[in-house]
């Protein structure tokens, strides 16, 4: 007969105690049951410590908290907020589009000032020639007439809107023709003298230089004697129409 292990006898409650220390004593080293309330607020603050983000909503500013668990107490957490106003650009977000447009025109125009300079009245410099004739007639900055009305500064379309706008137009069309002469105006270098607010070209002898110069010069006497109005800076081209005048048309009728 195989070997059976005798039972405890019945009452005896001395024979089961070991039993139940054993019990408890692993349930201690498992840990607290889930059924316990306290205990699972412990292991829900335990998660939330290491997984749970806060967001404190706000207009004026955002508060984003990190839960930490606190060294002191196994049930409590510490906060660890970072603020951030929304007002603020982040790093590396673009600047609005104003504020951008602005920087860029106050570059461009310490660019034309610093490649110019106001104590040179010899320049030799190729396509600036243009923007020096542009502040040696009016006295103002070229970036003052780029996006003018319909025909200052890249391209021309529809009817000019204004004198200063046929001076635009009118100097278009000199440097139409110097092209079908076969020179370059836009790239076009030489030598001119800025005496009295007028462009001077008298000691030219290159044809396209001398053609070249002549337009700007004609361009800023233009320029010089026309109304500035502020109201045609950055005009959008829709606005300009289709019709647009011929080169034998100036300001107050045909030639």
């Amino acid at each position: 007969m195989p070997f059976q292990q005798p039972l405890p006898p019945k009452g005896d409650a001395g024979q089961t105690e070991p039993a139940l220390a054993l019990s408890s004593r692993s349930e201690n080293r498992a840990g607290p049951r889930w059924g316990s309330g306290a205990s699972q607020e412990r292991v829900f603050h335990l998660r939330r410590a290491h997984s749970h983000v806060y967001i404190k909503p706000g207009a004026a500013a955002r508060e984003d908290c990190l839960a930490q668990p606190h060294l002191g107490s196994l049930g409590s957490t510490a906060r660890r907020c970072r603020h951030s106003n929304p007002e603020v650009p982040e790093r590396g977000s673009d600047l609005p589009m104003g504020p951008r447009l602005l920087l860029i025109l106050m570059l461009l125009q310490a660019v034309w000032e610093g490649a110019l300079g106001k104590s040179h009245s010899l320049h030799t410099r190729g396509i600036i020639e243009l923007a020096g004739a542009i502040t040696c007639g009016t006295g103002r900055s070229p970036l003052a007439y780029i996006g003018y009305g319909c025909y200052c500064g890249l391209g021309g379309r529809g009817w000019p809107k204004d004198k200063t706008d046929w001076c635009c137009h009118r100097h278009d069309c000199c440097y139409d023709t110097a092209e079908k002469e076969g020179c370059n105006p836009k790239v076009q270098r030489y030598q001119w003298a800025c005496e009295q607010n007028t462009v001077r070209c008298d000691n030219l002898t290159d044809r396209c230089e001398k053609m070249v110069c002549l337009c700007d010069q004609e361009a800023a006497k233009c320029w010089g004697a026309a109304p500035y109005n502020p109201h045609f800076i950055f005009w959008p081209d829709f606005l300009c129409g289709q019709t647009h005048p011929t080169c034998h048309v100036r300001y107050g009728g045909p030639e």
